[in-house]
């Protein structure tokens, strides 16, 4: 039941944006049969708003991902931790890198130094 009741409002919501879409492209051709564009930028922003939120809702259907704001939240939270964790561990691993790379121009810094004035002395 509360699946059906979550398809019916994610329809009515799909159509509430379709029924907006066309209001903005009206005004659009309105705005252009006039000549005039004292009406077309705000048009085109209703369009553009309309439509991502219809391609946010189509996306969310077909992918399965919950429809309530709460679970939508709690999922973008999760998947934040996890690029959280992600990064972390790629901090952590360049860290070692870092480290690596310190160690190793210093042993080569000290053969240098270590060549440099075993030519010196020799000479």
């Amino acid at each position: 039941m509360v699946i059906l009741c979550a398809m019916i409002a994610s329809a009515e919501h799909a159509l509430g944006l379709v029924a907006k879409i066309d209001q903005a492209v009206l005004g659009i051709i309105e705005c252009v049969s006039k000549g005039s564009s004292s009406g077309l930028p705000d048009a085109t922003h209703q369009f553009a708003h309309a439509a991502a939120e219809l391609d946010d809702l189509l996306d969310m259907i077909r992918t399965g991902a919950p429809c309530s704001t709460t679970a939508r939240l709690q999922q973008e939270v999760a998947a934040m931790e996890e690029e959280l964790q992600e990064k972390d561990a790629l901090i952590e691993q360049s860290r070692k890198k870092v480290q690596q790379w310190q160690t190793m121009c210093e042993e080569i810094k000290q053969q240098h130094e270590s060549n440099l004035f075993n030519g010196i002395t020799q000479q």
